[in-house]
């Protein structure tokens, strides 16, 4: 085997950040290593190792290069790199020198299901969720201007809520929220509006549902439930696709879907996408607002493995039922359900408002 087979140091130069909002688990850290070329005449190539510690747990065959760029580094962490030659036999020198780069965190917080809730004649509570800990604000008022905005609340949470009271009875307000995360990353919401209620009166919560239930087949046979957005401001939906729990009581049909997954479409765009429900799908696409993560499904008490009717545990096999929390644009669109693999039976797509 050949050793040191690399004849100066490994050098390494950061070319910047750049986050991407709509897949908020892939990540823009990039680093570019370069290094002198090898002059054994049997060089074949270098492997790149790199890794949150000298152990190097990732390794990238780049060839008979000597300069490679390693995307996808997440932000706030220490990589630590370094470089092996190996010849036209596969046999592989030692590691260069290390070299190490922290990436700082350039990303804003994500924002999601953002609400207006328990709107009064004089009070209203606006809420929402954030993908990592940051505060708390909410800027609002009569018009897009605003005009007022609530103390800050500086706790690193993911779970936002803030109350907006001394408000006009019968008025429409319009805002917006802002969250800072712990590097300094603000994240501002687009303009959301409520409408107070009559002074005397009260205003109910609510929770307004569709579903529909049918046989699940292949190609165009599949369960097909549409649904339109009306008004002027965006909405928090939470649409699920059933299929294992329907063969629990108190439902018990027989042959149930047994592994449902769900596409939402704006017009003959896939806009969000979701299979097993504790598993995050990164599709988020426009017009999609925002997209909940788990931790904001499993935050609505709406999951699919909340117990039926009747029932104390969670239904069997409910981990593989779809779900997706996605705040959208006025509009129509379509949530089609199919089965895994081909798979059919008998399947439910909910719809429910969450921004009442």
């Amino acid at each position: 085997m050949r050793h040191n087979l690399l004849s100066t140091a490994l050098s390494i130069a950061i070319v910047g950040t750049a986050p991407l909002l709509i897949l908020p688990n892939a990540w823009g850290g990039t680093a570019t290593l370069s290094w002198d070329e090898n002059t054994e005449s049997d060089l074949a190539g270098y492997n790149v190792y790199y890794g949150l510690s000298g152990a190097y747990s990732q390794s990238l065959d780049v060839g008979k290069v000597t300069s490679y760029t390693v995307s996808g580094l997440p932000d706030g962490q220490t990589y630590y790199f370094a470089v092996t030659a190996y010849d036209t036999l596969r046999n592989e020198g030692g590691y260069s020198n290390e070299a190490s780069k922290t990436f700082r965190d350039a990303t804003p917080p994500l924002l999601s299901a953002i609400a207006a809730r328990n709107v009064s004649a004089t009070s209203a509570t606006i809420s929402w969720f954030t993908n990592e800990p940051a505060d708390s604000e909410v800027e609002y008022g009569p018009t897009a201007a605003y005009g007022s905005t609530t103390p800050l609340n500086i706790s690193q949470v993911t779970s936002h809520s803030m109350t907006l009271s001394g408000l006009t009875a019968s008025m429409t307000y319009h805002f917006r929220v802002t969250s800072r995360d712990a590097a300094g990353n603000v994240a501002a919401s687009a303009d959301f509006s409520f409408r107070t209620t009559t002074a005397g009166s009260t205003a109910i919560p609510r929770l307004i549902g569709l579903s529909a239930r049918a046989r699940v087949l292949t190609a165009d046979n599949v369960l097909i439930g549409g649904f339109i957005i009306q008004g002027t401001t965006p909405k928090t939906v939470l649409l699920r696709a059933r299929g294992p729990s329907l063969g629990d009581p108190p439902f018990n049909n027989l042959g149930a879907l047994a592994n449902p997954t769900m596409q939402l479409y704006s017009g003959q765009t896939v806009i969000a996408q979701n299979d097993n429900w504790q598993t995050s799908d990164p599709l988020c696409g426009s017009p999609a607002i925002a997209c909940g993560g788990v931790a904001q499904v499993t935050a609505t008490a709406m999951d699919p493995c909340q117990s039926n009717p009747g029932q104390t545990g969670p239904p069997a096999n409910c981990t593989l039922e779809a779900t997706l929390l996605v705040t959208l644009p006025p509009g129509g669109y379509t949530a089609i359900v199919s089965g895994v693999g081909g798979g059919t039976g008998i399947g439910l797509v909910e719809v429910f408002e969450l921004s009442q």
